[in-house]
């Protein structure tokens, strides 16, 4: 039977208590630009599975998710890949060892204004238009 999630990169809109998301990028090199956290299904690992491993294992993290996209169909780095956002809670948290991202909460209006991957370009602008 095919894996149902293989190639899909899983992306997390993580929204804190006063409405600010989360964005992270490699820790160390501010050159890099922001994005949302991110990760891809292992063999056989469920969309919302994914989001709760990279959640802990990248941000230390424990996310509720309260709502997924429908898949998008992409091609990043010449493969093609499915999308799938998750808008998510923070249930919990601890430092990760090490700290493998730098991150940081901002403001929806703060989006817009950050060097961000363009593969985020669309959803931010989306982000930046909707009510609080």
């Amino acid at each position: 039977m095919p894996d149902l999630w293989a190639n899909t990169r899983v992306i997390g809109l993580i929204q804190r208590f006063d409405n600010a998301y989360l964005v992270c990028r490699a820790a160390g090199d501010p050159t890099v630009p922001w994005t949302f956290p991110t990760g891809e299904t292992a063999p056989g690992e469920s969309c919302e599975a994914a989001m709760r491993r990279c959640g802990e294992s990248l941000l230390g993290m424990r996310l509720e998710i309260d709502v997924g996209q429908p898949p998008i169909a992409a091609v990043l780095e010449g493969r093609p890949m499915t999308l799938r956002y998750f808008f998510c809670g923070v249930l919990g948290e601890r430092p990760p060892q090490p700290p493998r991202v730098e991150h940081r909460w901002v403001r929806k209006d703060e989006l817009l204004t950050l060097p961000v991957d363009p593969l985020h370009a669309d959803v931010i602008r989306w982000l930046a238009q909707q009510p609080l």
